[in-house]
Order: structure tokens, then C-alpha cells, then sequence
């Protein structure tokens, strides 16, 4: 008897380790089975999150191109972009396809051609969407440190700060830096160092279309061989007696104690050659707390000017100069270094002779002091061989002002270094140019 109930014991016991197995081989599938589920939503949330933020990124790279190409289609074709009725209703972009997106957009005002303008530019496909503004603004003369409608060469050592443009060639038998955009070739290539170079060219209009006819009409005429300003052969202007105050919407204008009269537009034109003076005073790096306006100075012949030259403080306005001449700007110091505060545009030629005087020890002081309040405190190369030509009395001339010249640029071959600033301050009467750029560092994603 126990002997048989011992061998009806075994396949009870073979049939529960069977069936142990066959559970545990089923929960470990269950398991796999769960895992390879777990893992397959995982993948799907991760290729969603990942398809999302690439259909975003996507978005946000093409509203920037969108915008980049608004800027270059404005630039390069007729009828310009921005201001092409066709293109717009108001203020609102119509709306249109590119690359796959449908691009909208909106202008925070109307566009003003002397001040930023705020773009605001859509890129949507499907529930993908990104929105750029940006800051757009026409380039303007005062932006350039120097801009020249004929081929140029220049022998002296040079730093430009601010955007430089001259038709075909600009030569360079000296190094130079150029601190903004460059829209002309550079030879040799050696001699030049870039802050950032532009790739683009820009074929910008001459000087003389900037100046309608009758530009200065609203502006007082000296004419006649006037006895308060002329001298021998030309008439001669010191800045330094000169009165301006504000007269509603006009100003009244003195010179030397005396009434010259009252004008609509803050110009003095000269149908002779005219001398320019003025005593030397420091440019203040800090701003001066005045309401800034610009004189302009027009001569149909010739001016010469013959000294420093920086902004006039007449009581509650900074007058700030801007001299025109309908032929040539004779620049003439007396001093071995000199610097101009103020903007040159020559329908003619640009001579610049170099001082034999030694400059006195507190003008170099004052130099010192403008040097560390510009440019040249980031450009540590081109700073220390400005102060050392200053110490060794070397022959210096400081353009602190945008200038402009439709002939030759003409500089003495003594003068040790030739050194271009543009202004950046809106001379209102000077028309922009038609191109656009995006304010640097100004978009700004949603």
C-alpha cells in the first residue's frame, strides 16, 4: 500500500513544477509585455517632444529667415517691399506662402524713415507657429564714416568706426581698422581688419541726390560780399559769435552781437568761399542734457576749414554742424593735430593738409580724455598708437563726423594717422537712403 501511494505522489509533483514554471513564464511575459508597452509610449512621447521642438525650432528659424528676406528683397528689387502699397493693407503684411509656412505680419506704425520701425512677422504651418519682431531702420548718411562716389586711396594709417561705402575701390597703402559694415572691396585685403563685413552690395545713390534743388531755401543767404563776414577774398565765419535761440517754430540768428535774422531752417549759405573758425574746446563723452539741433553751412564755392571744430552750446541747444560744399572742404589746421566734430559732404574734392604748430600740453589732455570716451577704448592697438603719435608730436587729424565726398580724397603725405567717426546723430534734413537693416541685437521671439 505505500509503495503505490508513493508512485501516485510523482505526477501530482511533476505537474505543479509544471505548472510553476508555465506561471512564472507567463508573468515574465506579462512583464516584457508591460515593459515593451511602457517602453513604445515612452518613444511615442519622446518622438512627439522631439517632432514638436524640431516643427518649433523649425517655425522660429523660418520667421527669421522670413524677415532676412524681407530686408533682402526691400533692398535688391523694385518696387520696394516695406513701402509697396500691393503688399500691404495698412499696417497688416498680406499674408502669403513661403518654404511651406504661411507668413503674416504687422507694422507697429506707420513706417518712418528716419526712426526704428517695429516689424512683427508670423511663420504658421499646421498647429506650428513662430513670431519674430523685429527692429527696422534705413540707413542713413550719418551712419557712415565715410562715403565716397569715386575710388579712393588712402596712405595713412586708419581706424573707421562706423559703416563705410566707397564706389568700386577703396585702397589701402597703410592698415585699417573698420569697426562697421564695409559695402565696397578693400585692396590689399592685408591691410584691412573687420569688426564684421558685409556681404551684400549696396548700390547707394551720390551725394548730390541726397540735396533737392532749393534744399536750403528756408535758410538765411549771405550774399553780396557781406561786410560782418568778409575778409579780403572769402568770407570768413567764427563759430564761436555765433547766436541761435529758438523763435516758435523758427530761429532767430546773430553773429558777432548782431541780428542776421530769423529762419525757418537752421542753414547759412554762402555764394563765396567760406573760412571756418572756432577755439578749441573738449567733447564731453557724457551726454550734456541740451536739445541738439543741426546748423548746416552751405557754400556754393569753396570752404576752408581752419581749426578744431566741435558742437556750440547756445543756451538751452547743442548746435551741432554740418558743412556743405557745392565744390571742395579744404580741411587746414594750424596745429599738428586736429580733430572735427562735425559732418563734411564735398560735391567736389577733400583736401587735408597737417598742421606745423606743436599742439599745446592742456589740448593734449583734452585728447587724452576724448580718446578714453570713444571708440578707441575698445580698440587697444589702434589707441596706443594714437596717444603715442600724440606724445611724439606726430602730424594727426581726428574726423569725429560723418564724411562724405563725390571727387578725390586728398591728405597730405606727412600726416601720420587719418581717423574716420561717424556721427550717428540724424541730421534731419539729409533724406535716408532707400535701403533696410534689422537693428542688431533688436529681434525678439514669441
Amino acid at each position: 500500500m505505500a509503495k503505490r501511494r508513493h508512485q501516485s505522489g510523482v505526477p501530482l509533483l511533476t505537474t505543479l513544477k509544471k505548472g510553476f514554471a508555465l506561471f512564472i513564464s507567463l508573468m515574465l511575459v506579462l512583464i516584457l509585455s508591460v515593459f515593451a508597452s511602457w517602453l513604445i509610449l515612452v518613444c511615442e512621447a519622446h518622438y512627439a517632444a522631439s517632432r514638436a521642438l524640431f516643427e518649433s525650432d523649425n517655425a522660429r528659424i523660418i520667421s527669421d529667415a522670413a524677415a532676412q528676406n524681407i530686408v533682402l528683397t526691400h533692398n535688391h528689387q523694385q518696387p520696394r517691399f516695406l513701402t509697396d502699397p500691393s503688399r500691404w493693407n495698412q499696417l497688416q503684411l498680406k499674408p502669403y506662402s513661403w518654404n511651406g509656412y504661411a507668413i503674416s505680419g504687422s507694422l507697429a506704425g506707420k513706417w518712418n524713415p528716419q526712426q526704428i520701425n517695429l516689424l512683427t512677422l508670423r511663420a504658421d504651418k499646421g498647429r506650428y507657429a513662430s513670431e519674430v519682431q523685429a527692429p527696422l531702420r534705413q540707413l542713413r548718411f550719418e551712419d557712415f564714416a565715410f562715403f565716397s562716389d569715386s575710388p579712393q586711396t588712402l596712405s595713412t594709417s586708419s581706424l573707421f568706426d562706423g559703416a563705410v561705402f566707397v564706389r568700386s575701390l577703396l585702397g589701402l597703402d597703410r592698415p585699417a581698422r573698420f569697426r562697421g559694415l564695409v559695402y565696397n572691396e578693400v585692396s590689399p585685403q592685408y591691410n584691412a581688419s573687420y569688426r564684421r563685413k558685409s556681404d551684400a552690395f549696396l548700390d547707394f545713390p551720390p551725394l548730390q541726390q541726397l540735396f533737392a534743388p532749393g534744399w536750403n531755401s528756408g535758410g538765411l543767404r549771405i550774399t553780396g560780399k557781406n561786410p560782418l563776414f568778409w575778409q579780403t577774398n572769402q568770407y570768413v565765419l567764427d563759430l564761436d559769435a555765433l547766436e541761435i535761440s529758438a523763435s516758435g517754430q523758427a530761429w532767430k540768428i546773430h553773429y558777432k552781437g548782431i541780428f542776421l535774422g530769423t529762419a525757418g531752417t537752421l542753414i547759412l549759405s554762402f555764394d563765396d568761399r567760406v573760412s571756418i573758425l572756432q577755439g578749441y574746446g573738449e567733447i564731453p563723452y557724457l551726454p550734456s542734457g541740451h536739445q541738439e539741433q543741426t546748423l548746416f553751412v552751405y557754400s556754393s564755392s569753396d570752404i576752408t576749414i581752419e581749426s578744431s571744430v566741435q558742437t556750440l552750446y547756445a543756451g538751452a541747444y547743442g548746435i551741432r554742424f554740418c558743412f556743405v560744399s557745392g565744390n571742395l572742404i579744404h580741411i587746414s589746421p594750424p596745429t599738428n593735430s586736429a580733430r572735427i566734430e562735425a559732418s563734411l559732404i564735398a560735391f567736389g574734392d577733400m583736401l587735408v593738409d597737417s598742421g606745423n604748430a606743436l599742439t599745446g600740453d592742456s589740448e593734449k589732455q583734452s585728447w587724452i580724455s576724448e580718446v578714453h570716451g570713444s571708440a578707441f577704448l575698445v580698440e587697444p592697438v589702434a589707441k596706443a598708437d594714437l596717444l603715442q603719435a600724440l606724445s611724439s608730436n606726430q602730424k594727426i587729424l581726428w574726423l569725429r563726423g560723418s564724411v562724405g565726398v563725390g571727387g578725390t580724397f586728398h591728405a597730405a603725405e606727412d600726416l601720420v594717422q587719418l581717423h574716420f567717426e561717424a556721427t550717428r546723430k540724424i541730421h534731419a534734413m539729409i533724406p535716408s537712403f532707400p535701403y533696410v537693416e534689422i537693428v542688431e541685437g533688436g529681434k525678439h521671439w514669441q
